[in-house]
């Protein structure tokens, strides 16, 4: 029937005709010419065309018909045909005239019998066979199992009747034609005693790779066992050796235009002279294509060692065909417009990978993978140890699984139209675990009681907390195919969460930075380091407005970069998002200034000699593999209170040195130094001058730092002066024409660093001025309480204890930095230096050396022990309280009284040029002490007596020692 609507036709006075054709195109069940022929309508026309009416042929599923248009010999289907399978009529829209036909969609059956039909195909046996038949309108193949010795007869009826094709039987190398003067019926002879494999091609139109008739040189070249192309390929290719790389090259292999939808790809197969094929790896090939693409992309057939790796498959029916064989490897490709399946397993193989494939649907109802097995006479024979994983199939459908025995599926990402997984009741998986499916109808499906998951893991099936994370009848065809262990978000396994839903918040965060001493930070883009819940997202705000996110560690530390800030004060506070979606409650707010360096707000030296004018470290955040980290500094140098003095003799330099921390511990990472020469003149005026260091992302050690991260940092700047004179001026120098070093730069910078002690002494004259930058180090990690001893003197134990919880206590997480004194708990000076040095304290002037020497008695041994405070103050010597005390016994003895010292250490240098001393008293009552070198407190001696006089004294009582001096 025809509907035409008004206004439709170009001529109201044209005649129309509708033809039933007599000879059918290939793949129709019912065809009609619609003229004149080319007629194009100005409105599109409806077409309905009956079938209840006539018998269709054998094997056709009435329900798949479709009204399909025939263009240069191939149907193809209206996008509107529609199937009314309770009228039997089929309606679709067309806006011109045409030869147009009912055509079923590809078909395939499979089971153990004597006859079997497919859309007009039948094929018949003369004994019970298990078969596999595929038909569509442009191919056929069959696939018939092994039985009993002897031969087996076959009749094939409904083959095309138009044209000359090529009827192949395992390999190329047998075959009949089929013309039509065969009228479409075809009888073979076959050894019933093993298996075949039978489809039908136009032409032979085949390159042969390896073997007998080899020619491989006529498209490309061997390399060893390797066939590389060198040119594109029209027809298809046989590989026909074992122990053959097809290497592609990035070529094509296309089916000619007259023949698309026919014929293979790529052929593997068995030969007479070497049998079935063993060790076979096709590699880097494009395949098919619009209009020139395949009925199978890849067919192998009984292949031992079959690898199809990094190839694309573009527009064939069955993209990748393996039918029995065992270890085959089909991993990295690309599966594109796939019109039926995109890989197919079948029969009884065995022992393959499917893993890291990408599929897409074309036209019809594709699926993605397709595991199905054969019912051999003794029964089943199935599909066995294939693992499907980490494949993303985009589709109609996604997997299906049928007579398979022993198949894991997992971390596959699946987004189909209607079902996910459809699993058979013959289908027994070992591993069902960590696949997102995203299902239009059903995610699984099966019509039996199924469990979706493995050993207590299962998948994620488009839904995230708080929403139930599977539904059973819902997400699923039944109430008892279910998924008992869901996970509620998309990535739970890869972030080591747990099935179902979480609902519990993270704690609040903690902002421990930006501040320094001064409250201001000198970045418009500051860094933010705090702690949070391991692997939470954390998000910065000021009031409403997020200036940056980034995620904790698994150590609970975070480093978010914000976006620029203008100058002033600003307040920010964090919330934590951990990975079920839970916020946490907002965090303490933090107050700190924004100080922008510029010619308007310039950050002077400390003598006021110059000035910062400029400061930006970008990009920061950034990535080592792709990206330099640089600083961008300028300085403003006073012409005659900074370059004063400059002569020939001299040549001055601006000198920077950063040293990167790592954001999560704090510790340096590496110390990157830059310098610039400075142009002095006698102008009023200040000299402007820039310094840029460039870092690529490398420790001290050499080592890239891989991970993306904001990098926090401590700079020096310093204007200096070297010598540059004849003859041996102060150092350092550098002569006129000569280089300034790394490495001297380096010794330059370290007079000013606060925990180096350099190997040279330099002209103090060097130094001009100096500015010190710091972003993180000066506000103080952690915070932890003093000891308090319930007795006294204190006893070995209690001492340890104490020390164990300095190393683990909340707050400290283990992250104090012990890697320098292994694990020792008495210390030596060189390790009680090395432990502070570590995690971060300053000596303030005092020299490593002196330390070593003069802190600690000779051969005394010592615990380290960190006290409450904001940074490190000055010592008792100046009445102002310490950060660290240390605890000092002597070599033999922890717990004996007699050997129990104390001594407070981080100390800053007091203007006063007398000294005092103090004994360490194993005894609370300080008349104890020796009065000659004690106050009435038994604390200090103001006598002026000398630190080394005092050092060591015998004036101390008996089991005494004089553990501290200091200028007083």
């Amino acid at each position: 029937m025809l509907t035409l609507p008004d206004g439709a036709l170009p001529d109201s006075g044209m005649r129309l005709t509708i033809e039933e054709l007599a000879v059918l195109p290939r793949g129709a069940v019912r065809a009609w010419e619609l003229g004149p022929d080319g007629t194009k309508f100005a409105e599109p026309v409806r077409l309905e065309a009956e079938y209840g009416d006539f018998e269709l042929p054998p094997g056709v599923d009435s329900s798949t018909l479709r009204l399909s248009v025939y263009v240069d010999e191939r149907w193809v289907a209206l996008a509107d045909s529609e199937n009314d399978v309770d009228k039997k009529v089929v309606r679709a829209t067309t806006t011109h005239f045409s030869i147009y036909g009912l055509v079923p969609d590809p078909k395939q059956v499979d089971g153990r019998g004597m006859l079997w039909e497919a859309n007009g195909v039948s094929v018949t046996a003369d004994a019970e066979h298990f078969a596999r038949l595929s038909a569509s309108p442009t191919a056929i193949s069959l696939f018939l199992s092994g039985e009993q010795a002897g031969t087996a007869a076959l009749s094939l009826s409904g083959l095309p009747t138009q044209g000359t094709h090529h009827l192949y039987v395992d390999s190329l190398e047998d075959h009949r034609l089929v013309t039509p003067a065969d009228a479409g019926q075809v009888s073979l002879s076959i050894d019933g005693a093993r298996s075949h494999y039978l489809w039908l091609q136009p032409s032979p139109g085949t390159v042969h790779i390896g073997g007998t008739f080899d020619q491989c040189a006529s498209v490309g070249s061997w390399s060893g066992n390797v066939c590389r192309l060198s040119a594109d390929i029209v027809g298809g290719v046989s590989i026909e050796a074992p122990d053959v790389v097809l290497d592609c090259d990035g070529h094509r292999i296309s089916q000619e235009f007259a023949d698309r939808g026919m014929g293979v790809g790529v052929l593997v197969t068995e030969t007479r002279q070497l049998g079935f094929p063993s060790d076979i790896t096709v590699q880097n090939c494009v395949v098919g294509g619009t209009d020139q693409w395949f009925w199978e992309g890849v067919a192998v057939f009984s292949g031992t060692r079959i690898h199809v790796l990094d190839s694309v498959f573009e527009d064939n029916a069955y993209q990748l065909k393996l039918i029995s064989g065992s270890e085959a490897e089909i991993v990295g490709n690309s599966f594109l417009r796939t019109l039926a399946t995109s890989v197919l397993v079948s029969e009884d193989a065995t022992n393959g990978v499917i893993a890291n494939n990408a599929m897409t649907p074309g036209m019809g109802e594709p699926e993605g993978v397709v595991l199905q097995g054969m019912i051999a006479e003794l029964g089943l024979a199935p599909v066995s140890n294939f693992e499907v994983v980490d494949n993303t199939i985009n589709s109609f459908f996604g997997i299906r699984l049928s007579r398979t025995s022993n198949i894991s599926v997992v971390g596959n990402f699946i987004k189909v139209t209607l079902d996910g997984l459809r699993i058979s009741p013959d289908a027994v998986m070992t591993a069902l675990r960590h696949n997102t499916i995203e299902a239009g109808r059903w995610g699984a499906a099966s019509n039996q009681s199924v469990e979706l998951s493995d050993a207590g893991e299962g998948n994620w099936w488009g839904h995230d907390c708080p929403e139930p994370p599977f539904v059973p009848g819902v997400d699923s065809n039944r109430a008892d195919v279910v998924d008992s262990f869901a996970y509620g978000r998309r990535d739970a396994w890869e972030l080591g969460l747990e099935p179902g839903c979480d609902t519990t918040p993270p704690v609040a965060p903690v902002i421990l930075s930006p501040v320094n001493e001064e409250g201001m930070v000198f970045f418009m883009a500051p860094v933010i380091l705090g702690r949070a819940e391991p692997f939470s997202q954390v998000k910065i705000f000021e009031g409403t407005t997020e200036l940056g996110a980034g995620y904790a560690t698994s150590e609970e530390d975070f480093v978010v970069s914000l976006s620029s800030l203008m100058s002033g004060q600003h307040v920010i506070h964090s919330v934590a998002i951990d990975r079920s979606g839970n916020e946490s409650v907002p965090s303490a707010p933090l107050s700190f200034g924004i100080l922008v360096i510029d010619e308007g707000n310039p950050i002077s030296a400390e003598n006021g000699k110059f000035s910062i004018v400029g400061l930006s470290v970008s990009p920061n955040p950034f990535d080592p593999t792709t990206e330099i980290n640089q600083l961008h500094l300028a300085l403003d140098v006073d012409a005659v209170r900074g370059l004063g003095g400059n002569s020939q003799n001299h040549r001055l330099f601006a000198l920077t040195a950063r040293v990167v921390m790592d954001p999560e511990t704090l510790e340096p990472i590496t110390t990157i130094y830059a310098a610039s020469e400075i142009e002095g003149d006698n102008n009023a005026g200040p000299a402007r001058v820039t310094v840029i260091d460039q870092w690529n992302g490398c420790s001290d050690d050499g080592c890239t730092i891989a991970k993306f991260k904001a990098y926090p940092s401590d700079l020096t700047v310093a204007v200096v002066r070297l010598y540059a004179g004849n003859g041996n001026g102060p150092q350092p120098s550098l002569k006129p024409g000569e280089f300034l070093t790394h490495k001297l730069m380096s010794e330059i910078m370290k007079q000013v660093l606060i925990d180096v002690t350099p190997t040279d002494q330099f002209d103090p004259r060097v130094f001009i001025d100096v500015v010190r930058l710091g972003s993180t180090r000066e506000s103080r990690r952690y915070t932890l309480q003093p000891l308090v001893l319930d007795t006294w003197p204190p006893s070995k134990e209690e001492l340890v204890n104490f020390v164990l919880e300095v190393l683990t206590r909340d707050g400290f997480d283990g992250r104090y930095d012990t890697s320098v004194i292994g694990s020792a708990i008495a210390l030596n000076a060189n390790e009680l230096a090395g432990l502070f040095r570590k995690n971060g304290f300053e000596y303030y002037g005092i020299e490593k050396s002196w330390f070593e020497e003069q802190y600690l008695p000779r051969g005394a041994a010592a615990v380290g022990i960190l006290m409450p405070g904001a940074g490190i103050e000055p010592g008792r010597g100046c009445d102002n309280g310490s950060d660290i005390l240390v605890m000092v016994f002597d070599s033999e003895s922890l717990c004996d009284a007699p050997g129990l010292q104390a001594a407070f250490i981080g100390m800053a240098p007091c203007d006063s040029t007398t000294c005092a001393c103090r004994c360490g008293c194993a005894s609370p009552n300080p008349t104890d002490c020796n009065p000659e070198y004690t106050s009435e407190t038994g604390e200090y001696d103001s006598g002026g007596e000398n630190c080394q006089a005092c050092y060591g004294s015998t004036s101390c009582s008996p089991g005494q020692l004089c553990t501290m001096c200091w200028p007083q």
